[in-house]
């Protein structure tokens, strides 16, 4: 009914306790054995993922990671 894309999660961390702040949360995510090329990474919207964010997709681009829309995942 929404049009979403249906899809699971690879990795995520900013739901446990200890990655709750900025940089063990960019450290966990970019420093993850689940991080591979077509891996969806789980963010919720909390203070601590903002703060990460931009690091985040920074860290993700030096590895040669693209961020794509999910709109241009095919089923």
């Amino acid at each position: 009914e929404e049009g979403m894309q249906l899809m699971n999660w690879t990795l995520g961390y900013d739901w446990e306790k200890s990655y709750q702040s900025k940089d063990p949360l960019v450290e966990a995510t970019l420093n993850s054995e689940y991080l591979y090329d077509g891996a969806n990474i789980l963010m919720h919207d909390r203070a601590w993922t903002k703060e990460a964010l931009a690091d985040i997709v920074r860290g993700l681009q030096e590895k040669g990671y693209e961020i794509l829309d999910p709109k241009r995942i095919k089923s």
